[in-house]
C-alpha cells in the first residue's frame, strides 16, 4: 500500500514536471513569434524605404531626360517668360500641370504619368533680336513622377544660348 502511495506521487510529480516543461516549451515559441514578428515588420520598413527611393530615382532620372529633351527641343517647345514665379516646386508643379507639355515617350509604362515641361525664352529686350547687348536662353522647367504619384521631381535648368554651361537645380 505505501508502495501505491509512493508510486502515486511519483506519477503526480511526473505529471507536473510535463506541465511546467509545457509551460516553458509555451514561453519560448512566445518569444520565438515575438522576436520573428519584430524583424519581419523591420524588414517590411527597410522594403518600403528601399521603393520609395527608387520610385524617387525613377522620378529624378525622367526630370532629367525632360530637362534634355527641353533643351533639344527649345526652339520649337519654347514660350515666352512668365511673370518671376518664387522657386517653390508646389507652384511650378500647378502650373506644370496645367500649362505644360507631355513628353510621353519618355519614361514610357514605367511612370505614373509621363514627365512634363515648360521651356522659357529667356531675353532681356524681348523684341530686340540675340547678341551681346541682348543676351538670350531658355529656362526649361520639368515635372516628372514615378511609379506612385506622391514620387515626383521638379528640375530647372537655365541655358544661355552662347554658352554651353548649364545651370540646373531641384525645386523643393
Amino acid at each position: 500500500m505505501a508502495d501505491d502511495r509512493e508510486c502515486g506521487r511519483a506519477s503526480m510529480r511526473a505529471r507536473r514536471q510535463t506541465g511546467v516543461a509545457l509551460i516553458g516549451v509555451l514561453g519560448f515559441i512566445m518569444a520565438g513569434s515575438v522576436a520573428a514578428l519584430t524583424v519581419m515588420e523591420s524588414a517590411a520598413v527597410q522594403h518600403r524605404m528601399a521603393a520609395g527611393a527608387a520610385d524617387r530615382r525613377l522620378a529624378m532620372t525622367l526630370a532629367i531626360a525632360a530637362i534634355e529633351q527641353g533643351h533639344r527641343r527649345s526652339a520649337s517647345l519654347s514660350v515666352p517668360l512668365a511673370a518671376a514665379m518664387p522657386p517653390s516646386a508646389t507652384v511650378w508643379q500647378d502650373r506644370l500641370e496645367d500649362e505644360g507639355i507631355a513628353l510621353p515617350a519618355i519614361g514610357r509604362g514605367e511612370a505614373d504619368a509621363p514627365p512634363r515641361v515648360i521651356v522659357e525664352r529667356l531675353r532681356r529686350d524681348p523684341d530686340a533680336p540675340c547678341g551681346a547687348d541682348n543676351p538670350c536662353g531658355y529656362r526649361v522647367t520639368a515635372l516628372a513622377r514615378g511609379r506612385h504619384p506622391a514620387a515626383r521631381a521638379v528640375l530647372q535648368s537655365i541655358r544661355l544660348a552662347e554658352a554651353n554651361t548649364r545651370i540646373r537645380r531641384e525645386l523643393r
